[in-house]
């Protein structure tokens, strides 16, 4: 992970964390709240099933970066489906709940935060919730 950003360090749970962390418009809680729900929720796990199915017919061979990912019901979903996916979410409740759930690629930090070098392609998805 420390080859494709400037400004990480792994801490905490195999978490890697921005060296700074600005402040974010999301409130902290919504992750909380929505934790509770992704995993039995018809709503949240028909979305990711469009959401795999449309991955894997555009860009299956490509990384995929869940920007704003919250707790990481999208990235997990994607990594059980064998795309290589890396989580970027900059609350750290978002990012801990990532983890918990199992996703292997968890940075909390804003994409400019980060500091994501020039060399490394990203190919961004908009996914409205």
């Amino acid at each position: 992970m420390l080859e494709i950003a400037n400004n990480i360090e792994i801490r905490d749970n195999n978490i890697y964390f921005s060296k700074d962390n600005n402040s974010i418009s999301y409130p902290e809680k919504g992750n909380i709240d929505c934790y509770q729900y992704e995993d039995s929720s018809y709503w949240f796990q028909h979305r990711n099933d469009v959401i795999a199915e449309s991955i894997k017919k555009y860009s299956y061979k490509e990384v995929f970066f869940d920007i704003g990912g919250g707790n990481g019901f999208v990235a997990k979903k994607l990594q059980n489906e064998n795309i290589e996916t890396v989580l970027v979410e900059p609350g750290i409740s978002g990012a801990t709940n990532a983890k918990k759930r199992g996703v292997k690629n968890v940075i909390c930090s804003t994409l400019k935060d980060a500091g994501f070098k020039k060399t490394v392609s990203l190919q961004l998805v908009s996914l409205m919730y």
